[in-house]
């Protein structure tokens, strides 16, 4: 697929070009997504070569990674253990607590019993949960060889 890419959209700098591209993905996602994929197409073919050697550099690649991950990993534990958010996500869990009660006791009053109820809301559960996964295999897999 030809992507027509206009003349203005990828001048300045990275985050001028980034913004152009959040602009022409709500415009056209379609055009969007194909030229995110052409461009990192290009990226990783001028930078092949580096991308190649860098089993050579493991150990050093690899520590400065560990260095990054220890960051990442910190973070997140810090936001997990923020008492604000820790209320907000016990808030969110008993409003979908409720939420399936609600869902239980509305199959109920809809002539099922109980355990058919159940039943129906784990079923839809997994479906979701699969859809969920499905969406994010598909978003996160690379068809590059």
């Amino acid at each position: 697929m030809e992507i027509k890419i206009p003349t203005n959209l990828l001048g300045g700098d990275t985050g001028s070009v980034l913004a152009n591209i959040m602009v022409l993905a709500k415009e056209d996602p379609e055009a969007a997504s194909g030229l995110l994929r052409e461009l990192y197409g290009a990226a990783v073919e001028e930078y092949q070569p580096l991308l190649a050697l860098l089993p050579t550099a493991a150990e050093e690649v690899g520590g400065d990674v560990a260095t990054v991950f220890t960051g990442v990993l910190r973070l997140v534990t810090t936001i997990q253990e923020d008492e604000t958010l820790s209320a907000e996500m016990k808030r969110l869990r008993i409003n979908q607590a409720r939420g399936r009660i609600e869902k239980i006791t509305i199959m109920m009053e809809a002539g099922f019993t109980r355990a058919e109820a159940m039943e129906l809301l784990l079923a839809d559960i997994a479906a979701m949960k699969a859809a969920a996964q499905s969406v994010s295999k598909s978003s996160t897999g690379s068809k590059r060889g």
